[in-house]
């Protein structure tokens, strides 16, 4: 069972940072949810109204652990992660994409593409889609 691995973690690029080298991209760091955490995402992600937004941020929140290579433009430094940063930097097709991706909205062939690799495999590939890591 993927919860009993606590190092499972999944890594997710954006396909508009497919140009960049992979160890320079921006990488979304995700958990392997559980159901209970895949159906409190879902709805927050359905939310109407006013605060929308802001339950889709929550949404993302439960499924995000962190993320990588997200650095200021003008420093290079280190963007904190949390949701307001979450809401700074991310565009809302971007967050929308993470929501899909994290309460397993895929198809059977992004499915496939997300199955468990290897971290060292992970590491010489050019994925632009959400892989799921060992580390």
């Amino acid at each position: 069972m993927r919860l009993l691995r606590p190092k499972d973690r999944i890594v997710f690029t954006f396909p508009s940072d497919a140009d960049l080298p992979m160890h320079q991209r921006p990488k979304l760091i995700g958990k392997v949810l559980s159901v209970a955490d895949a159906r409190a995402m879902a709805s927050m992600k359905d939310a109407t109204g006013g605060n929308g937004i802001d339950r889709i941020i929550e949404a993302a929140m439960v499924g995000l652990s962190g993320w990588e290579n997200v650095n200021y433009p003008d420093t290079g430094e280190p963007i904190p992660f949390d949701s307001e940063a979450l809401a700074t930097w991310l565009t809302i097709d971007e967050l929308l994409e993470v929501i899909s991706f994290l309460t397993g909205r895929l198809t059977v062939d992004e499915r496939k593409k997300s199955e468990p690799q290897h971290s060292s495999d992970v590491a010489n590939s050019v994925p632009v889609a959400p892989v799921l890591v060992a580390v």
